[in-house]
């Protein structure tokens, strides 16, 4: 009925409304009792048994049961599932790692600095994070979480008639307040980011500390460590800790 294309010497086949894997000689890899099967990740792929997912390893041995409503890939040895109505994480075994509680959850990335490993999870409209392990990070009290980058996450909090923005750090602290209508990520190598509030742009650290208040047409960046500045009438430079410097 149906092929793809070959991928690491395996190609999947949909015949008579099953699935399986066939080598490049055409000989079959797999028995034909799934209705769909997923590409291999860390040696495990997902496969579909009726209307229950699990797992199988490359000779086609069930290594998961056909338990879950639905999976994802296996992404830093973990893989999201879908239980009931709930979801959360497992391991390589079928161990559950993050309880399976939440209304969503995404799977594990190395989050842009590559040292620390979060899911985005979900709980009655509320997003927070949790770490490898399962425990929650950040708790579910935001309406909108970024990736973390240079130790921060940018977080989004309901306001009175405003989105305000903030900023957590990987201990879940809300470093910095949920009072901006505008934030930019932090940036690779950076340890100061510019916010903007009633019209106005500032700057700010990761400690919180305000650096240069948010009273500024725009703020904008130099060079790797200084940045522009305009007032409405002068533009002049400063430094990552908002000190005025000669050009």
């Amino acid at each position: 009925e149906s092929a793809s294309n070959f991928i690491g010497g395996q190609a999947k086949v949909k015949k008579n409304g099953k699935v399986i894997y066939i080598d490049e000689k055409g000989q079959a890899k797999l028995p034909a009792t799934y209705e769909g099967v997923g590409y291999y990740k860390e040696g495990l792929a997902w496969a579909r048994k009726g209307d229950k997912w699990g797992f199988i390893d490359t000779a086609g041995k069930v290594v998961i049961p056909f338990t879950y409503k639905k999976v994802g890939d296996f992404h830093q040895g973990r893989a999201w599932v879908w239980k009931g109505d709930k979801w959360g994480h497992i391991d390589r075994t079928g161990k559950v790692t993050t309880p399976i509680i939440y209304d969503k959850a995404t799977r594990f990335s190395s989050q842009y600095t590559g040292d620390s490993l979060f899911a985005s999870v979900t709980l009655n409209g509320k997003y927070g994070k949790v770490g490898i392990n399962g425990n929650l990070v950040i708790p579910c009290e935001y309406i909108g979480i970024d990736h973390f980058s240079e130790g921060m996450a940018k977080v989004r909090k309901q306001g009175d008639g405003a989105r305000p923005f903030g900023f957590v750090n990987y201990s879940g602290e809300l470093v910095i307040p949920c009072i901006y209508e505008k934030a930019e990520r932090f940036k690779k190598g950076k340890s100061v980011t510019t916010v903007f509030k009633d019209g106005r742009w500032g700057l700010v650290n990761k400690e919180g500390k305000m650096l240069l208040p948010c009273k500024y047409y725009s703020i904008s960046e130099k060079d790797a460590d200084t940045y522009l500045v305009w007032d409405g009438t002068e533009r002049f430079v400063v430094d990552e800790k908002g000190n005025r410097v000669e050009e």
